[in-house]
């Protein structure tokens, strides 16, 4: 994204948080057993890692978001005690930057989809490769314990669930997690590919002059808002992502002399990729990525209110520092998400035009 002055660089990528689809294994147990019996050894060529299951694993291959990506999941339950479950999938463009927020938006979801609840969590190292631990319970009180790592371009979530009943359950939980191998020294997956390159475009929007404010009203059917802005806008558009998901950028900009209006839009997103489960995890996604880039240590990012706009969720923040004072209201619908922010010097920071500005607001995704 891009903002005027000390704002110039600011940028986002929203990145795709992919949840494999979690089915609660519930399963017979081990009794009073001391050590596990003999289980099957999964050599995994095509993850890159092998890993012990208590017998043969079933595999299961789905495309995802249009064939874009692509999950690998072996499973297996034995009785009503204990799930086993390892998944994987290519994520090109995955970064160590951005590696622990995508792993707490992903243990947060996984945990919200089985109705769960995280208790504790922890840095660990798999073969090298730099992850985190989930520890929690399941709706009906099982333990469940979860990994979630890299390896190179490839995600990782080794997932273990055992019922109350179940008997041994650290020492079998243990060695299944112990047994896991990384094979390819936590290089795995394919290298990340540039989108194909293209140039920045630039144009204007005059909008229609509103009679009661004077201000300018900009209905963009593209995607999808209307809003009402001081003077002429400047749109500027470009890729932010990286193949296979490919984003567009685009920035609505106006500006009166003193304050800066803005409207950022990162879409269109693949379809699926966002859906009614899915909001909630992406709205924490996108907050985290827009602190992440305009929180500085002398510019603070307050959060206000939960709010929703056209029925789609979103959230709104005041921008502080000793010389600038701004607003900032973020929503997520199943194709988009919207940065509205308006930033000014202190001292001239207008919340009329402030509440204009954002009062306008309408987004009407179908």
């Amino acid at each position: 994204m891009i903002f005027y002055g000390d704002m110039q660089q600011v940028r986002f990528s929203y990145r795709a948080n992919i949840v494999f689809v979690l089915v609660l294994l519930t399963t017979l147990g081990y009794g009073q057993r001391s050590s596990p019996p003999p289980w099957y050894s999964l050599d995994s060529k095509a993850g890159g890692f092998s890993i012990k299951f208590p017998q043969k694993p079933k595999f299961e291959s789905e495309a995802m978001l249009g064939g874009a990506l692509t999950s690998n999941t072996y499973s297996h339950s034995v009785g009503d005690d204990f799930g086993f479950n390892v998944a994987y999938f290519e994520m090109p463009g995955a970064t160590q930057d951005d590696s622990e927020q995508r792993f707490e938006t992903m243990a947060k979801f996984a945990f919200s989809n089985m109705k769960g609840s995280i208790i504790s969590s922890h840095a660990i190292n798999t073969g090298g490769c730099s992850g985190r631990e989930y520890n929690g319970k399941g709706p009906s009180n099982q333990t469940v314990r979860m990994q979630l790592f890299n390896s190179g371009q490839r995600s990782f979530m080794v997932l273990f669930i055992a019922s109350t009943a179940a008997k041994n359950v650290h020492a079998i939980s243990d060695y299944f997690f112990n047994s896991l191998k990384i094979s390819d020294g936590c290089t795995g997956g394919f290298a990340p590919v540039e989108a194909p390159s293209t140039e920045t475009t630039k144009a204007y929007l005059d909008g229609v002059i509103d009679p009661v404010t004077g201000w300018r009203r900009l209905v963009v059917a593209k995607h999808e808002f209307q809003l009402l802005v001081p003077n002429r806008t400047e749109v500027e558009s470009g890729r932010s992502f990286i193949k296979p998901l490919p984003i567009t950028e685009t920035v609505y900009s106006s500006n009166n002399g003193t304050t800066s209006y803005l409207l950022i839009i990162d879409g269109d997103y693949p379809s699926g990729l966002v859906t009614t489960k899915t909001q909630a995890p992406a709205l924490d996604d996108i907050e985290q990525k827009f602190r992440a880039f305009l929180e500085t240590n002398t510019r603070k990012i307050v959060f206000t209110r939960d709010m929703s706009v056209g029925g789609f969720p979103g959230r709104e923040f005041n921008i502080v520092s000793d010389t600038k004072t701004g607003r900032a209201e973020i929503f997520v619908t199943k194709k988009r998400s919207y940065f509205f922010i308006t930033i000014s010097d202190k001292d001239n920071f207008n919340s009329v035009y402030a509440n204009r500005f954002f009062g306008s607001i309408r987004i009407s995704v179908k």
